[in-house]
């Protein structure tokens, strides 16, 4: 009975993972078309409205939670020609905020950045970096501009 047990709990979180990647697929498609198209402020608008009605409740956003955000939205992104960082941002906030929970969408320069301009995006909870790299890499930037949410200190 064990190995039942076993391959039905298998079957589950596959297809837990199949939803969490298709619904991030979906999501990720969506945003890439309004940034080409550069209809950014939609999304933006849209985004804003959601955090707006929740922000009367409380985030209960965990580690997992989290993860599981990241995950989702990074496999995506593997499907998606290009996925950038900021498409990226833009589908976990967008994630993020139907579930309810607060985040933050900032563009950074590197500090050292004298001879080209490479922002890049990142998607921050409760100051808790979801997707862009690591707090190591986040303190070689720079924050210059929210897209959604507020501008975190470095």
């Amino acid at each position: 009975m064990t190995n039942f047990q076993d391959v039905l709990h298998w079957f589950r979180r596959q297809k837990r993972r199949f939803t969490l990647v298709s619904s991030a697929l979906g999501y990720t498609v969506v945003v890439r078309l309004l940034l080409s198209f550069r209809k950014v402020d939609i999304l933006k608008g849209h985004i804003s409205r959601l955090q707006d009605r929740m922000e009367a409740s409380p985030n209960g956003a965990n580690a997992s939670d989290l993860r599981e955000v990241a995950w989702s939205v990074s496999s995506a992104a593997r499907l998606v020609p290009a996925a950038t960082c900021l498409t990226q941002a833009l589908t976990g906030a967008w994630i993020m905020a139907k579930r309810g929970w607060q985040c933050d969408v900032c563009l950074t320069i590197p500090r050292n950045s004298v001879e080209s301009f490479e922002p890049h995006a990142w998607l921050l909870h409760d100051s808790v970096i979801i997707l862009g790299g690591t707090p190591v890499d986040y303190t070689h930037h720079v924050p210059f501009r929210k897209v959604v949410g507020r501008i975190p200190s470095a």
